[in-house]
């Protein structure tokens, strides 16, 4: 998957990537090592435009500027 001008943020030193910004909502997670969608969100039913993590990586926070 190419991964260009999405939000996104790294876990787990970097092994992990969260990316957003797609029209229908949806979140992925990859592994960076070789791009395999790991996991898919539907949690949103705008495009995901801001995503931050806390620095222990226990919550990850979403939403959509507008």
């Amino acid at each position: 998957m190419e991964v260009m001008n999405y939000p996104l943020v790294l876990l787990d030193n970097g092994k992990l990537m969260v990316c957003g910004g797609f029209w229908d909502g949806r979140m992925f997670l990859l592994a960076t090592d070789n791009d395999h969608i790991l996991e898919t969100y539907y949690n949103h039913t705008e495009t995901v435009s801001a995503l931050a993590v806390d620095k222990d990586e226990t919550y990850l926070v979403t939403g959509n500027i507008q």
